[in-house]
């Protein structure tokens, strides 16, 4: 493997165009809604249409993504999103190799906050300032 460092944008360009053999992201949040699946996963999602970088394929997976964003009933959709989990935690077309810890600082004068494992910013929907005293 040759081991290359890039300035961003042509980092992103590289992987937006296969042009690697590993490469290493951080998600930022999207893990509170299974419809990521479709995003990283579905076959048809290989970029500039989704961020499936590594041009996963798996037929299977692509029936169950595309089943799971039609279907109505909750348990259905659940049954299909844990049959996709097991797949691709078999398959591995992704390795997470870490999660950081999601840290945040700020004033006392703030209140309402509160982190959520996904690391997403959701956390700023709740904030606002302390009444003055």
């Amino acid at each position: 493997m040759e081991i290359r460092s890039n300035e961003f944008a042509t980092f992103f360009a590289d992987i937006i165009a296969g042009n690697f053999q590993v490469f290493s992201l951080r998600w930022i949040g999207a893990n509170n809604d299974p419809d990521i699946f479709n995003l990283i996963f579905n076959s048809k999602s290989v970029p500039p249409n989704g961020s499936n970088r590594g041009h996963y394929s798996n037929p299977r997976v692509d029936e169950l993504i595309e089943f799971s964003r039609r279907e109505v009933d909750v348990e259905k959709r659940k049954q299909a999103y844990s049959e996709i989990q097991r797949i691709v935690a078999e398959e591995l077309p992704y390795i997470d190799l870490f999660y950081m810890d999601n840290v945040c600082v700020y004033s006392n004068r703030i209140e309402g906050i509160k982190l959520y494992p996904a690391g997403d910013f959701a956390f700023f929907s709740g904030i606002r300032l302390k009444p003055a005293s």
